[in-house]
């Protein structure tokens, strides 16, 4: 008998200049299950989706206004290296022009949450269920509270 391994779960790389944030959404989506990376610029998320890791990102979080590039401008550059590559934009920006979104795959808003991105991170994924768990509206709780309090 053939007992076939459980698909694995994809990585995940947010990006953000807000740190805090940053940081507090990879704990969230570490508690969720899934294997994060951060990176708090372009550069950097540049510089980790170029490696030849064995376990390589399947997935990237952007934010749009950032130092040097925006969201949209990173996702082009990213898409470029790993076409594969799937894309949400997650920001507070309403006004993000629809033609600059070439190589989004998604657009969440901030202020829709983090259950929010949660569900189009799984929804892109694959994975689980995309019904919010109570840790999930526990989090949610904690990340607006978090966030309000900037």
């Amino acid at each position: 008998m053939m007992i076939s391994e459980p698909p694995s779960t994809p990585r995940i790389l947010l990006v953000d200049d807000e740190i805090p944030q940053l940081l507090l959404r990879a704990q969230v989506m570490t508690l969720r299950g899934f294997p994060v990376l951060t990176a708090e610029s372009p550069g950097d998320a540049i510089s980790i989706v170029a490696e030849e890791a064995i376990e390589k990102v399947e997935l990237v979080v952007v934010d749009y206004n950032m130092p040097g590039m925006n969201g949209c401008d990173l996702a082009d550059l990213l898409k470029v290296i790993r076409p594969e590559l799937k894309i949400i934009l997650y920001s507070g920006a309403t006004d993000v022009p629809r033609n600059e979104m070439t190589s989004i795959d998604t657009f969440v808003s901030k202020a829709d949450g983090i259950t929010a991105l949660i569900a189009e991170v799984t929804e892109l994924t694959q994975v689980g269920g995309s019904s919010p768990t109570a840790l999930t509206r526990d989090a949610e709780h904690l990340y607006r509270v978090h966030t309000q309090q900037r």
